[in-house]
């Protein structure tokens, strides 16, 4: 049963880890909880309009921290753009620079496309063309990936990268070993 388990997860299309945030808003907290509720039960349409509004929580906290003025009723477009304008950690450097901010720029683009969706494509509001589940997971795991992002590049205490490969203990051949229940 376990297996089967293990076979529907992976064809239903795995979310992306939890998201803990770096800041201390109750209600990204809650809302974050509830994404995962909704995706556990197998609705992650019903987890889109929730992490939504996590992620508006998350950044509305990281700008009111960083003390950046995003002015009333900011979209979360304008308040990821000033923070990206606005925080030294959030500015591409060192030799890939060129290509990451590409990245950022793109996703950006990503982020301009959430409210759309959520407002025209769950049932945050009276919609007859939802999104599907796949379209669905696709969001909440965009969303979660940027939160992951941000909670590693403005966190005050990052674990370096040589200090993260240590925490994967390797074998006497070299491979790491994982803790996990995934079988591959």
């Amino acid at each position: 049963q376990r297996l089967r388990d293990l076979i529907a997860r992976c064809e239903g299309g795995l979310p992306i880890e939890p998201v803990k945030p770096v800041t201390g808003r109750v209600v990204v907290e809650q809302a974050l909880r509830e994404v995962e509720d909704r995706l556990k039960a197998g609705a992650p349409l019903a987890a889109v309009d929730r992490v939504h509004t996590a992620f508006a929580g998350f950044l509305a906290g990281v700008a009111a921290e960083r003390k950046v003025d995003v002015g009333r009723d900011p979209s979360t477009t304008k308040v990821f753009s000033l923070l990206r304008a606005r925080c030294p950690e959030l500015k591409p450097h060192g030799k890939h620079a060129e290509q990451l901010e590409k990245v950022m720029r793109s996703l950006g683009a990503v982020v301009d496309a959430f409210d759309p969706l959520r407002n025209h494509g769950t049932l945050a509001h009276a919609n007859e063309h939802l999104l599907e589940p796949a379209e669905a997971m696709l969001y909440v795991n965009a969303v979660k990936t940027l939160m992951h992002y941000l909670n590693a590049k403005l966190a005050p205490a990052r674990v370096e990268p040589a200090a993260a490969s240590a925490a994967a203990p390797a074998r006497a051949d070299g491979e790491f070993v994982f803790d996990d229940d995934i079988p591959f």
